[in-house]
């Protein structure tokens, strides 16, 4: 089991805009769709855009969608290293 001081503190979109309310709900939810790499098409070329880089930082379950506070912040002020 994780000890408290190593537990993941995870917020809704809603709680980090709360918390954070210079970021505003509609980015934090732009920034989520854009985090992972994704397909698109452009002149009937395909091609692959990058991700932003939030995606370590996100958990799924369904449609609930929640956001390591930590990792978040880290990604937020250009601190995070990829794996």
């Amino acid at each position: 089991m994780l000890e408290p001081q190593n537990r993941p503190n995870l917020m809704s979109l809603r709680q980090l805009a709360a918390a954070y309310p210079a970021i505003k709900l509609r980015t934090l939810r732009y920034w989520v769709q854009h985090a992972a790499p994704r397909n698109v098409s452009q002149g009937g070329h395909r091609r692959v855009l990058a991700g932003n880089g939030l995606e370590s930082a996100i958990i799924r379950k369904g449609r609930i969608v929640l956001i390591d506070e930590r990792l978040f912040l880290s990604w937020l002020y250009g601190q995070h290293q990829d794996p």
